[in-house]
């Protein structure tokens, strides 16, 4: 364990429980907690699972953010 402190929303999809980390405690208000929360509540009513849809924002985050010459570089 590190000690953090997380914001966490817990939530059911498919009648499985299960629970998302959001965010860190002092990185975040309650107010931006909460928002955030709401925004999560609303994929299980779509038939998305949130968790997975985080992966995938992360993964579109991160390819967004990756250039032909970062990738020209490493290579």
């Amino acid at each position: 364990m590190t000690g953090a402190k997380l914001w966490r929303f817990r939530y059911r999809f498919l009648g499985k429980a299960s629970m998302l980390s959001l965010s860190e405690y002092p990185m975040i208000s309650l107010a931006q907690a909460r928002k955030m929360v709401e925004e999560q509540k609303l994929l299980p009513s779509q038939n998305i699972d949130p968790a997975k849809y985080k992966i995938e924002e992360k993964k579109i985050k991160l390819a967004a953010e990756t250039t032909f010459k970062e990738v020209a570089l490493e290579w």
